[in-house]
C-alpha cells in the first residue's frame, strides 16, 4: 500500500512539471571566428565557418532530458547583462542567443565564453554537446 501511494505521489509530481517547447539559436563571431549551434526539434546543429557545412547530431533522450531540466529552470524576464564588454576590444567574440520558448523571443548579446549567470549551465551544455557533433 505504502508503495502504491508513494508512486501515485511520484507520478502526480512528474505531471505537475511542465516542460516548455523551446528553440535556440547561438551564433558566435568575430572577423576571424564563427561558430552558430541551433536546437530544434531535438536535433542539435552546428556550423564552424561562415558559409561551412551543417553537421548535426540527433540528441538522445539522455540528452533532451538533461537540457529541458536546465532549461526549465532559466527565469528569461530576470536575465543579468553584463555591462563589460571584452568583444569590444577583441578580446572574446560577441554572441547573441535567441531562445524562442512557445510563443515568447528573448533574445541576449553578450561575449562568447562569458554568458549571464541565470543562462550560464544551459550555454555550456550547449557548447559541450557542439564538441561531440560529428
Amino acid at each position: 500500500m505504502k508503495t502504491l501511494i508513494g508512486s501515485l505521489l511520484f507520478m502526480l509530481s512528474l505531471s505537475n512539471c511542465q516542460e516548455r517547447d523551446f528553440e535556440f539559436d547561438y551564433v558566435a563571431q568575430t572577423r576571424g571566428f564563427y561558430l552558430a549551434i541551433s536546437i530544434g526539434n531535438n536535433v542539435l546543429s552546428v556550423v564552424e565557418q561562415r558559409g561551412g557545412k551543417e553537421r548535426e547530431l540527433n540528441l538522445s533522450e539522455v540528452q533532451q532530458n538533461e537540457l529541458t531540466a536546465i532549461f526549465n529552470k532559466i527565469d528569461f524576464e530576470n536575465v543579468v547583462l553584463s555591462n563589460e564588454s571584452k568583444s569590444s576590444y577583441d578580446a572574446a567574440p560577441m554572441a547573441t542567443a535567441s531562445f524562442v520558448v512557445e510563443e515568447s523571443q528573448y533574445d541576449y548579446d553578450f561575449d562568447h565564453g562569458y554568458p549571464p549567470k541565470e543562462l550560464e549551465a544551459f550555454i555550456s551544455k550547449i557548447l559541450t554537446l557542439s564538441q561531440i557533433v560529428e
